[in-house]
């Protein structure tokens, strides 16, 4: 069907405000004409393969004149067959579509083949089922308005649609169309065919709301409007009453039990009035006394919208007080019925003597009058617990409760303990117009069993491992309730102090928590000894936890004793780190990690340890495979690319079940690498990634860090070592840590230390040997954090002697690392303890010069024997040295 042009359109809305203008100023309405003519048999539009058509539509099929009279097949997508149709003689054919339900379609041709329909409904091609088919679905129309709108309000008209810009007509057997015209902004058409217009025309959207002054032109009386979908002949329709308003605010409602003091004119003392239903059902009669007066008692009435009638019949409409404002309509006169509820519990019927009972009370009114009494409770402990003053709730003129305004939900948590001490108490509450009533008992108890949580705000983050401490006092087991906010997640938790200290830490997975099938996996205990022995889930969520507040009560197994706050912070990564362990070094928990600091080099063969500061506790779990391509990084999208930069190489982690440890005090994973495949001198790249395949994590939060660092090759350096020279400087003393060679017996001792490349731990060996390869002294010792290691070497002075050349060298285990220098023994100032040193070789200028017969006090100086087993260790520090530096 075609749509008018705009310029159409445009002529006939001002031809009709012209008329509706004459017709308003008083003038005789005419006729209006039509400006366009609706036929609903007109094709509605080609059927076309992979589109969406409305059930209700003709769609027209275009064949070729070849195929003229050719039976063709509609079958669904099942192939069960619809119908059968016959192409007419040019290949057409029309498929009326409310002749049939609503699915999924497909034509077959004479030859029982499938055959895609192009956008024109023209046979194509043969094809598979698959693409040949297209959708039928069903156009949802739904009309609201009101039932009753006075004659100085808008009438507001919805029509709903899951469907957008498709023809819609809109008429009325009441309302002239010239009347309808001028409130429906659209066009007049003729739907019958006549040549007269009956309706207006529009192209609707799925959502159309008509706002007008309909009423203005309407007097007061009953109407209908009617809408239709042209094309699908789905439609709906609106009836409603104009009214002339009523002024004054009427009553709304009754709460059932409540009275209503009517109050009319004295002028109708002693008349029969009337209380019926909405159909005008009789439910009661009652008299006016001579005032005009009458008390209606509702306890009686039905729980449905009820009117008061006069003596003629008429719905009389009432103020929120009772007073009689005057006859109006049926819908203006009725008032419902309310049933009040009312209920109180307690959030735990027995309550330790230092605690405060939790009574809830709930009810569907809000600001209402209530009254509290107790038969073990006087007036006087009422006014103390409640706060508030006494009243008479019988009316026997004696005081015997309390009276409250209440609300929908109310929280009263009366300190029983303190005013009446331990025992039994029941508490009655009364709405007191309406008498409605709700009773709870509770009773208080001298505290024996205590659970407490050590911290009353905990923070952690979402999807690592939080940890609660309990408190146990008296007993050996509690519960640890854990709620969301929002109620959405909600567990149960039994624990057993079996280490006997009367402390608990319960470690809660966050990650899993309210996630996993088996709601035990997600709490565990930090103390061996202590166990989780029950964990119920009473709700869960479909996804982790959020960054949100929960809940945490603790008591003993039924009871709550204490509450708390537990913070979940958003998840997300922090920070790479690197840092190296020794070659041998054993890393099984976060103890046995060393120090990270924020290394650029390793030493080849070290293990390279990468610290992950992230929030992944809860799944990044020991036996987690951190490889990029592994199949716990597809489940949970965490994982660890090490590259060589220069090339983008993958390096192979090659990472064990050891090889990844979780630290959950500090909120980090380690990972353990060995760098033994990876090349010296080269830089290498690590990335983390955290992705939003994990469930945790959403496209948003998804992110990386990287870190490079260098491999380098396994060195160690002598200290104070003269590069020029090749000596080793000894200083005066004999102080073990600083290069000295000191007098022990007939030994002499060499204290010799340096720094390395390796990791801290790694074991290093020093030794000491003269030209012929001979063993004179051995030490050894570790790598220590700042880099630095030292050695101890003794040898017999007899073995040493002036010029003797000697070789200090220190290796690690691996045989990888091998540094030395070497010198010779020469003789040293001020003899033994004096400035020593280990030289190239000949005499050194210094000795030349040292009387070694008297020392400047006048003691006998020392005889150059006695110099010379110093002078070799010195000499052997020197060449120690020089090896390093060269």
């Amino acid at each position: 069907m075609s749509l008018p042009r705009p310029g159409l359109i445009l002529t006939a809305i001002v031809v009709v405000g012209i008329t509706l203008g004459l017709a308003f100023t008083g003038l005789a309405v005419a006729d209006v004409e039509p400006e366009i003519e609706i036929d609903d048999d007109d094709i509605d539009g080609p059927v076309a393969s992979g589109e969406r058509h409305w059930h209700g539509q003709n769609l027209e099929i275009n064949g070729s004149p070849d195929n003229a009279s050719e039976v063709h097949e509609l079958r669904t997508m099942d192939d069960n067959l619809v119908t059968e149709f016959q192409l007419d003689a040019d290949g057409n054919a029309i498929l009326r579509t409310d002749r049939f339900d609503t699915g999924d379609f497909v034509v077959y041709n004479a030859s029982d083949e499938p055959v895609y329909l192009n956008e024109n409904g023209t046979i194509e091609r043969t094809t598979s089922a698959e693409e040949a088919a297209w959708t039928l679905i069903a156009q949802d129309f739904t009309v609201s308005g009101p039932d009753t709108v006075h004659t100085d309000e808008s009438v507001e008209i919805s029509v709903d649609s899951n469907r957008a810009g498709y023809p819609l007509v809109v008429s009325s057997e009441e309302i002239e169309l010239d009347v309808l015209d001028h409130h429906i902004d659209g066009i007049p058409a003729d739907t019958t065919g006549d040549g007269d217009a009956d309706a207006i025309y529009l192209e609707a959207s799925d959502y159309e709301l008509f706002e007008t002054d309909l009423t203005a032109n309407l007097t007061a009386g009953a109407y209908d409007i009617s809408f239709r979908a042209v094309d699908t002949g789905v439609e709906g329709e609106v009836t409603f009453e104009i009214t002339d308003p009523i002024d004054e605010e009427t009553l709304d409602a009754v709460w059932y039990g409540q009275t209503i003091e009517l109050d009319d004119d004295p002028a109708n003392a002693d008349e029969i009035y009337e209380v019926r239903d909405a159909g005008g059902n009789l439910i009661t009669q009652f008299i006016l006394d001579e005032t005009g007066n009458a008390t209606l008692e509702t306890d009686g009435f039905p729980m449905e919208s009820l009117m008061v009638v006069n003596h003629d019949g008429e719905p009389l409409a009432l103020d929120e007080n009772g007073a009689v404002i005057g006859s109006t309509t049926a819908d203006e006169a009725t008032w419902t019925m309310r049933e009040q509820s009312l209920d109180a519990e307690v959030t735990d019927a027995e309550v330790p003597l230092d605690e405060h009972p939790e009574i809830l009370l709930s009810s569907n009114r809000a600001g209402y009058p209530l009254y509290v009494t107790s038969d073990q409770l006087d007036v006087d402990e009422l006014e103390e617990l409640f706060n508030v003053s006494a009243v008479d709730t019988n009316d026997d003129g004696i005081p015997d409760g309390v009276e409250l305004e209440a609300s929908p939900t109310e929280v009263l948590t009366p300190d029983l303990g303190g005013v009446a001490g331990p025992g039994a108490y029941n508490f009655t509450f009364t709405s007191a117009d309406t008498g409605v009533q709700a009773e709870v008992g509770v009773e208080i108890i001298e505290p024996t069993e205590i659970v407490r949580i050590s911290d009353s705000l905990i923070a952690g983050d979402r999807m690592d491992i939080v940890s609660i401490p309990l408190d146990l006092d008296g007993t050996d087991t509690g519960e640890l309730v854990i709620e969301s906010d929002d109620g959405e997640y909600h567990s149960t938790v039994q624990v057993r102090d079996g280490s006997g200290d009367g402390f608990v830490t319960v470690e809660m997975n966050t990650f899993l928590a309210g996630w996993t099938d088996n709601e035990r996996d997600a709490f565990d205990t930090a103390h061996e000894d202590d166990e989780i022995e029950h964990v119920e889930r009473d709700a869960g969520t479909d996804s982790v936890l959020g960054a949100d507040e929960l809940t945490l009560d603790s008591g003993a197994v039924g009871e709550s004793h204490d509450s708390a706050i537990l913070t979940l912070s958003d998840a997300g990564i922090n920070d790479l780190s690197v840092g190296a362990a020794a070659v041998d070094a054993e890393i099984e928990g976060p103890g046995d990690v060393p120090d990270i600091g924020s290394l650029e080099d390793v030493a080849h063969r070290d293990q390279i340890v990468f610290e992950i500061d992230a929030s992944i506790t809860g799944f990044f779990t020991e036996g987690y495979d951190v490889s990029a391509d592994s199949d716990d990084a597809a489940e949970y999208g965490a994982y660890l690319d090490l590259v060589e930069a220069a090339t983008e190489d993958e390096v192979d982690l090659d990472v064990t079940v050891e090889g990844v440890i979780p630290d959950v005090a500090n909120r980090s994973v380690y990972v353990i690498v060995d760098s033994a495949p990876m090349t010296i001198s080269e830089e290498y790249e690590a990335t983390f990634t955290l992705d939003d395949r994990n469930p945790g994590i959403s496209s948003d939060e998804a992110t990386s860090v990287d870190r490079s660092l260098n491999i380098t090759e396994r060195t160690a350096m002598f200290e104070d070592y003269d590069a020029e020279n090749q000596t080793i400087n000894i200083a005066e003393g004999g102080l073990v840590d600083s290069h000295r060679i000191v007098e022990e017996g007939d030994e002499l001792a060499a204290a010799i230390s340096g720094n390395a490349t390796v990791a801290p731990g790694t074991e290093l060996f020093v030794r000491m040997e003269d030209t012929d390869g001979n063993l004179l002294a051995t030490d050894e010792d570790e790598v220590s954090t700042n880099g630095n290691w030292n050695a101890r070497l003794t040898a017999d002075e007899e073995y040493l002697e002036e010029g003797e050349e000697l070789e200090f060298i220190v290796q690690d285990e691996l045989g990888e690392l091998e540094a030395n220098v070497t010198g010779v023994v020469v003789e040293g100032d001020g003899g033994v303890g004096g400035l020593d040193h280990l030289g190239p070789g000949g005499d050194d200028d210094d000795a030349d010069d040292t009387d070694a017969g008297t020392t400047d006090d006048g003691d006998e100086g020392m005889n150059p024997m006695q110099v010379l087993p110093l002078l070799v260790i010195l000499v052997a520090l020197g060449g120690a040295v020089y090896y390093v530096i060269r």
